[in-house]
This record gives structure tokens, C-alpha cells and sequence, in this order.
């Protein structure tokens, strides 16, 4: 008897599995029918053929997008300087004031010349104190270059004064600039910090033609700036190096 209701059981669930089976194969052959999504393989040597879809299409807003504005303070100016000496208290020593004639100092380039603040009166004179241990006086250099080259000596007088005792290093890295204006040795910057009260370098004074301190610079110069403060002496220079 038990045994006959199992056979009745298994063969309950064996018509209720293939009902489902069937059902199974025409729900998938309609799905197809209906054009439901197919996954297709193709090989790579037949693909199959698409439509393109047409390119977009650039088009214009009525209005542009403006443009941001400039800021109405100008950045500041970014200085970098180099102490030159830790004798040379930065704090308490005070730069040759600007409108005041600069005293009759004597310089020696590595030439063995000599140049006399009183000799260059009625030029324009730039006085670029530097030291070879300062990364941002070497970007200087090619703009002195500038001034030497596109200026008459009658005109402008161009002195490179290194502040160390270091002649053979001034005159390999002369050399090696093509420098062409004079370069001065100021031995520990003994001229640089009595006379002109400097401290740190790069430091450039311009002097104008009537022998007084026209402007001060401390920091490494640009053209823009260089440009500026020589055409307001009465010189002017081309717009860019080299």
C-alpha cells in the first residue's frame, strides 16, 4: 500500500515537471516572437551589421560663458634672498636711502680695472650685489646681459659685485655667462654692508646720472620690473631675452 503511494507520488511530480517544461519552451519561443533582447555571438570575421548613429551635432548657446574677471589688487611680489653674511644682522642695518647721493666708493673688477662712483656720474649705473651661493642672483644675469647689450656704455654702466672673496669662481661663472659687463669681487661684503647697508642678496641699486640713489630693489629682478625703472631714467629695452 505504501508503495503504491509513492509510485503515485513520483509519477504526480514527474507530469507536474514536464507540464512545466513546456510551459517553459513556449513562453521562450513567444519572447522571441515579441522581439525581446537575444544575445547573439558572432565571430570575428562576419560581424553583424549596425546602423551608425548620426554624428551630434555642435551647436552655440545665445550666451558665451564669460570669462573669470581679473582681481582688482595686484599679487604681490615674491621675494626670495640670501643671507650673505652671518656677521651682517639683517634687522638693524639700513639700505642707502633713495634721493641720497651715494658716497665715492672704489671698485676693482676681476679684470684688475678700477671704477669710481664719481667717474660714472652723468650715466645711469646698476650696482647688482650677488654671491655665488645665491640660486635666485643667477636668474639675473642674462638680464644684465640685456642692459649690456642693448645700451651703450655712454649711456649705462653695469657693475656685477659679488660679496665673498671668491675672484676665480666670479671669473669661471663670468665665463661660462658670456658676461660681458664687469664683474667685482667685495671681499666678506665689507662695501655692500657699511656703504650701502645691505644685508641680503640679490640687492640692485640703480643710481641715476646725477650721482643719488634713484631706486632699490631686493629680491631677484624681472624684465618687467627692470624695464620700468630704466625707461622712467630715460632708457629703454627690448621686451624679452635673448
Amino acid at each position: 500500500m505504501r508503495r503504491s503511494i509513492a509510485v503515485c507520488q513520483l509519477t504526480s511530480i514527474a507530469v507536474i515537471a514536464l507540464v512545466a517544461m513546456t510551459a517553459c519552451s513556449n513562453d521562450s519561443a513567444q519572447s522571441g516572437q515579441n522581439g525581446d533582447p537575444q544575445v547573439e555571438i558572432v565571430r570575428g570575421d562576419n560581424p553583424a551589421t549596425e546602423t551608425p548613429s548620426p554624428s551630434p551635432t555642435a551647436t552655440q548657446t545665445g550666451t558665451p560663458t564669460p570669462l573669470p574677471s581679473p582681481t582688482s589688487e595686484a599679487t604681490p611680489r615674491r621675494v626670495v634672498v640670501s643671507r650673505f653674511s652671518d656677521s651682517v644682522d639683517p634687522s638693524t642695518t639700513q639700505l642707502l636711502e633713495e634721493g641720497k647721493p651715494v658716497p665715492d666708493v672704489t671698485f676693482t673688477d676681476i679684470d684688475g680695472n678700477i671704477h669710481t662712483v664719481a667717474q660714472m656720474q652723468g650715466k645711469v649705473v646698476i650696482l647688482n650685489f650677488w654671491t655665488v651661493g645665491c640660486g635666485s642672483c643667477f636668474h639675473e644675469f642674462p638680464l644684465l646681459q640685456l642692459v649690456r647689450d642693448h645700451t651703450s656704455e655712454d649711456q649705462v654702466v653695469v657693475l656685477a659685485i659679488n660679496v665673498s672673496d671668491l675672484a676665480e669662481e666670479t671669473r669661471a661663472l663670468a665665463d661660462s655667462l658670456a658676461a660681458t659687463y664687469p664683474m667685482v669681487v667685495d671681499p666678506e661684503g665689507a662695501i655692500f654692508a657699511s656703504v650701502f647697508g645691505g644685508a641680503v642678496v640679490p640687492t640692485t641699486y640703480f643710481i641715476a646720472p646725477d650721482g643719488t640713489v634713484y631706486d632699490t630693489v631686493v629680491g631677484p629682478l624681472d624684465l618687467a620690473l627692470l624695464s620700468q625703472i630704466l625707461e622712467d631714467l630715460g632708457i629703454t629695452l627690448p621686451l624679452s631675452v635673448g
